[in-house]
């Protein structure tokens, strides 16, 4: 979905159930969450304060583009609840979280 690397090196959660996003022709506005001092989106930090505010203006601007969220399996659940928090206030839900498949362990 994004040809350049992110600027945050983000450690996806494993999750048992992950399925590959489909090819969208838009590409997503990403969220990027790696602690309360590490948000950045689309490619810009930012802090929880200005979230919401940013997240009303980019769906004013470009309301068809999709959002998408990375969360570090390390960030602290707080910081997580008060993003989707911010997500909700700017009127945003349903939104794709970004996880890894879980990599099975090889049997003996």
């Amino acid at each position: 979905f994004r040809k350049n690397q992110p600027q945050l090196q983000i450690n996806l959660p494993d999750s048992k159930t992950a399925e590959l996003a489909p090819a969208e022709q838009t590409e997503p506005l990403l969220l990027q969450v790696k602690g309360e001092e590490e948000i950045m989106m689309d490619g810009e930090a930012i802090t929880l304060e200005e979230l919401s505010t940013k997240l009303t203006a980019a769906r004013e601007k470009y309301p068809d583009r999709p959002i998408a969220m990375q969360a570090d399996r390390e960030a602290p659940f707080g910081v997580v609840v008060k993003v989707l928090d911010a997500l909700k206030e700017a009127g945003i839900q349903n939104i794709p979280a970004f996880t890894q498949p879980r990599e099975e362990e090889a049997a003996p």
